[in-house]
């Protein structure tokens, strides 16, 4: 994992992050206007259309999309891990290619409420999640699923000031490959 990104504005712009501080995403503008996972699948199906009313941030270039923890808590670590592989990271790098031009001029943001279901795992510098208690302790390579195992190029979001510099508010990446 890199050094801790202090730049409050750069994960708003561009890349792939995962918040789980709702005050700091609250920020960004109305949360009315985040997608559920269900909403940002149907806008891929259909192909990417421009959709102003889905953007919000200070540059009015941000998608949150909600939904995605519910989602993996309701299946079985193993079948998770292989959907985000499978279909999760196909539609973030269709999601930079055809929308945020590379990764560079828009960001996407999976809002993921509990941070205490992320670990840092120093030996392999992984970045996992927790699965639900039903599932014995069992974990998911999120660093794998979400980012494509960059996770050397992985920062911790701490904006200048934040209370819990940590944990930070969330995980950014600039350019998921």
């Amino acid at each position: 994992m890199q050094a801790n990104l202090n730049d409050s504005i750069l994960w708003t712009k561009r890349g792939v992050s995962v918040i789980w501080d709702a005050p700091e995403l609250a920020k960004l503008g109305t949360m009315a206007k985040a997608l559920s996972l269900r909403q940002w699948f149907r806008w891929q199906a259909e192909g990417w259309p421009e959709r102003e009313a889905y953007y919000t941030g200070k540059g009015g270039r941000a998608i949150i999309v909600a939904g995605l923890d519910a989602a993996i808590d309701s299946m079985t670590p193993e079948t998770a891990t292989e959907w985000m592989q499978d279909y999760l990271l196909a539609a973030i790098r269709e999601f930079q290619a055809e929308v945020a031009g590379g990764g560079q001029e828009a960001a996407l943001i999976f809002w993921m409420v509990n941070r205490r279901r992320f670990e840092h795992r120093r030996s392999d510098d992984s970045v996992i999640w927790k699965s639900a208690p039903g599932f014995r302790g069992e974990t998911i390579p999120i660093s794998h699923c979400i980012w494509n195992g960059a996770q050397r190029d992985i920062a911790r979001i701490v904006p200048v000031g934040y209370a819990d510099p940590e944990h930070g508010i969330g995980l950014f990446l600039q350019r998921v490959s």
